[in-house]
């Protein structure tokens, strides 16, 4: 017989929110740094060229890639698989790249823009990695695809923000504090997790006593 599934575990479980809201933060730096940022660049004092403004693109998705991986490999050996501590440490070290960026814009050399947005990818992606994963162990295994579903949301709904509101943004603030904003945005984004950071990894525990 199917056991119903209780809305507390997900729906009206906070943790699931924050984790969520969380998750709506990561997809606006994405999104931003995706659509916006080669634009960008080629504003600055000294532009990129249209090619190597287009390879940040690969760049940061390349770097994000390998961050996935990283982050798990890290969460489970040195944080005692407490994927949400990773999350939080990543958001505040993107945050922290994305706010160099934006102080060397006009001055840095292609090579050191380029890395610093690759290492902007590589802790950027390790949250959108892992806190679905951390919403799943909340939420316990019959309610892990719904608590996935509630992160999932966050992506899609972070493109009202990433277009017609940065296009607003852009239009009366100009594109000088793009990255600072973004910066801005990680640091909210890491004290929504950073809140979590003494949680249980316990909904199958929780589950499996009942």
């Amino acid at each position: 017989m199917m056991t119903p599934l209780k809305p507390k575990k997900v729906f009206l479980n906070p943790v699931i929110w924050l984790l969520a809201i969380t998750d709506l933060f990561v997809y606006i730096v994405r999104f931003a740094v995706l659509d916006w940022g080669p634009t960008f660049l080629q504003q600055r004092q000294e532009p990129l060229s249209p090619e190597l403004a287009g390879w940040t693109i690969g760049i940061f998705e390349i770097a994000g890639l390998l961050g996935m991986l990283a982050a798990g490999w890290i969460s489970d050996h040195f944080f005692h698989s407490k994927t949400h501590r990773v999350c939080a440490v990543e958001m505040l070290l993107t945050g922290a790249c994305l706010l160099i960026l934006h102080l060397v814009r006009d001055t840095a050399s292609p090579v050191v823009i380029l890395l610093l947005l690759a290492l902007a990818g590589f802790f950027l992606y390790g949250p959108q990695a892992l806190l679905g994963v951390t919403a799943s162990k909340q939420a316990t295994k019959k309610a892990a695809s719904s608590a996935l579903g509630i992160i999932g949301i966050m992506s899609y709904v972070s493109v009202i923000f990433t277009g017609a509101g940065l296009g607003w943004y852009s239009d009366c603030f100009g594109w000088d504090s793009l990255y600072l904003l973004m910066a801005g945005v990680s640091a909210v984004g890491f004290v929504f997790v950073a809140v979590l950071w003494n949680i249980k990894d316990d909904g199958y525990l929780k589950e499996e006593t009942k």
